[in-house]
């Protein structure tokens, strides 16, 4: 990789000065930024020489929507991916990927982030942003945010939504978004309609459904003069709309068992793409197929129709959704669209000058090769403006002045497929991990390890403690292990809950990083002769808050082994308040969970956190621990019990499960239970 001094690219044919002009010339690179010599033009004597004869220079792609993951930098870089527009991330993740300094690091594209999706209010915080369902309460909790990162100095690049926000919500945010200087991009909210969406001020609408007219489909031949007058209407209103063709055209591709491409993924999502394989291998018949042929010529005629209206349409890959590859996936939604006849010309124009006159008005140099443009582009072996495929495999990428090479990235690529492998490897060995400290005058009645597994990969392994004090007080303690994966960081929880006369009375929760060493510490006490409880944080035993819950919690959900045990020992079936601590900076928040208790002797919780269905043996023993988040299931595996000599803690007869759980086999995936999705549609 070359990046000291300057760079000059000689001899090759430029595609990015004026649209359809091609120019022969030099391209010098010095400190992140480019120009342009004539071919004759004298070059620094110092600068490094880098022949391209014959080949083709293009300025860096933009993908317009994409889920950016830090481990996989290389991939978008490798396939000439230089901007990214991120499609909503966890706040402190995201803010810190994003940073030109880390982007610096990797090298990677850089990230335009938007924050978390705005999401329904019973969403699971992280990547999604669980927003009021009441306009004015959503537009508090916008103006919150943006108030507390001004005073820390980070701002967000526009503002992500999911379908799931509440209509209300969505239609008081758009404006208010528009007053603080961003737009809003995402799918139209149920209910919500493209004229709707214009009259806002909508910035973006990822999809191409939202053309339909209501209850309509794309295999209604009726549809068309209805899809026409919305493109019209879309082109006059100004709103970008990002098509993602490939969600659909993913479909109906073969991906054979031996993909190589997974070896470079997160073990995570590897379970994930496979299982969304074999269902689209069931579902998928002939006829199938042939009504999603015809939906995808529909979307394409869609497309077309759109861009010589003079909508403002921006490539955007849909990754890393199950086969839409990270990079490579942008390329591919290109090459769709030509297929559908936009000419190849147009399409590169789409995916560099015009995607960032949309996504970055006020940097008119992104997406060219114009003097003075950031020095992000890719040298290619055929001219892109004949066949977009030449786009693929590209045999130099630069990203803010750093030049790899096909080695260069052969060898990163290497390591990232090195470091998921060694991911695997973690995730398959069995630790060895201490039990919690419990005080000395506390009784050990029973303890146990378990496991948690998704989609057959192990995410947690835990030691837990029941034990009981002098006074009666009933002491939980855990010490789980969140196992460490390429892109995920692994934690060390350490946690005592303390339950007096079945209250919770104390906690004590540390979590630590085991990459950087660094110690989240929560403690949480009972005011005395109230039902309330305080939460007081420090990071590294720096005092961060004290906040008090407006809820007294029965529990404290980080342990899925305590989490079981409380909930059967001690919480009656109803409105159960439980706390958790979300994100990154572990912030308290009470969520009501609704339990009620089968005639198995199982425990069903509804919360907006998801569901879970949990039971113990008549021991009092974790026996069952399953939890759904969305379209993510997670189950638990007891891996031992000792009682000490003892019964354990026998639970009431109605609350001893009767169901004998199957092992969750390590390090497979049971590809005859699909994970649902919300891509799929017609």
């Amino acid at each position: 990789m070359f990046t000291l001094g300057e760079i000059a690219l000689i001899g090759a044919t430029l595609h990015g000065m004026a649209p359809g002009v091609p120019v022969a010339g030099t391209v010098l690179v010095s400190e992140g930024s480019l120009r342009v010599l004539a071919p004759d033009q004298a070059l620094p004597t110092d600068c490094v020489q880098v022949d391209c004869t014959g080949l083709f220079i293009v300025p860096g792609l933009i993908d317009g929507a994409a889920g950016h993951q830090m481990e996989h930098d290389i991939l978008y870089v490798a396939a000439g991916v230089t901007t990214v527009r991120h499609t909503g991330a966890e706040l402190a993740r995201g803010l810190a990927e994003a940073r030109a300094s880390t982007r610096d690091q990797v090298p990677g594209p850089r990230v335009l982030y938007g924050g978390p999706r705005m999401a329904s209010e019973t969403s699971v915080p992280g990547m999604q942003w669980p927003m009021a369902a009441k306009g004015e309460d959503a537009v508090r909790q916008l103006a919150s945010l943006l108030s507390g990162l001004a005073a820390e100095g980070a701002s967000l690049e526009g503002l992500v939504n999911d379908e799931t926000l509440a209509l209300s919500s969505w239609r008081a945010l758009v404006p208010a978004a528009k007053e603080q200087g961003l737009e809003l991009w995402g799918p139209l909210p149920k209910g919500a309609t493209l004229e709707e969406a214009l009259d806002l001020g909508q910035g973006g609408i990822m999809g191409m459904d939202a053309l339909l007219p209501a209850q309509g489909s794309w295999e209604e031949s009726n549809n068309q003069e209805a899809l026409e007058a919305s493109i019209q209407r879309l082109a006059k209103g100004g709103t970008a709309i990002v098509p993602m063709l490939g969600v659909l055209g993913r479909v109906l591709l073969e991906y054979p068992a031996d993909t190589p491409e997974l070896s470079f993924l997160s073990v995570h999502m590897v379970p994930l793409w496979t299982a969304e394989r074999t269902r689209w291998r069931r579902e998928v018949t002939p006829e199938f197929r042939t009504r999603l042929e015809g939906v995808q010529r529909a979307q394409g005629v869609a497309l077309a129709g759109l861009l010589a209206s003079g909508a403002r349409v921006v490539p955007g890959s849909g990754t890393p959704n199950p086969w839409l590859f990270p990079g490579r996936s942008l390329v591919e939604e290109l090459i769709l669209w030509q297929a559908a006849g936009i000419p190849a010309e147009r399409v590169l124009h789409a995916a560099t000058r015009g995607a960032a006159e949309i996504l970055l008005p006020g940097e008119p140099k992104v997406g060219t090769l114009l003097n003075g443009a950031p020095a992000d582009l890719l040298v290619v072996v055929q001219d892109p403006t004949l066949d977009i495929s030449a786009l693929r495999n590209p045999a130099y990428v630069m990203v803010r002045g750093k030049l790899l090479t096909r080695s260069d990235i052969g060898a990163r690529l290497a390591a990232l497929r090195k470091s998921q492998a060694d991911a695997r490897a973690v995730l398959s060995q069995h630790l060895d991990i201490e039990p919690p400290n419990l005080p000395e005058d506390a009784r050990v009645l029973l303890s146990g390890e378990a496991e948690v597994y998704a989609a057959g990969l192990r995410l947690t392994q835990e030691h837990w403690i029941v034990g009981r004090l002098p006074d009666g007080a009933r002491l939980y303690g855990s010490h789980l292990v969140h196992l460490q994966s390429a892109g995920q960081g692994g934690r060390e929880t350490m946690l005592v809950q303390r339950i007096t006369k079945g209250v919770l009375d104390s906690f004590d929760l540390s979590v630590k990083d085991i990459a950087s060493g660094k110690v989240m510490s929560l403690i949480g006490r009972r005011i005395d002769g109230s039902n309330q409880m305080q939460v007081e944080r420090r990071l590294d035993g720096t005092f961060l808050s004290n906040t008090p819950l407006r809820d007294q919690p029965a529990l404290l959900d980080v342990s899925p082994a305590l989490t079981t045990m409380i909930l059967a020992q001690h919480c009656p079936a109803g409105e159960n308040p439980v706390l958790t601590m979300e994100g990154a900076t572990a912030e308290p928040r009470i969520w009501p969970w609704d339990l009620t208790v089968g005639e198995d002797g199982l425990l069903r919780v509804r919360s907006g956190a998801g569901g879970v269905l949990c039971g113990v043996d008549m021991h009092g023993a974790p026996q069952v621990h399953s939890r759904v988040r969305g379209d993510r299931r997670s189950d638990f595996t007891s891996l031992r019990v000792d009682m000490h000599g003892g019964r354990g803690t026998p639970p009431v007869k109605s609350r001893v499960s009767t169901l004998t759980p199957e092992p969750t086999p390590p390090n497979t995936t049971n590809e005859d239970q699909p994970v649902p999705t919300e891509d799929d549609k017609l």
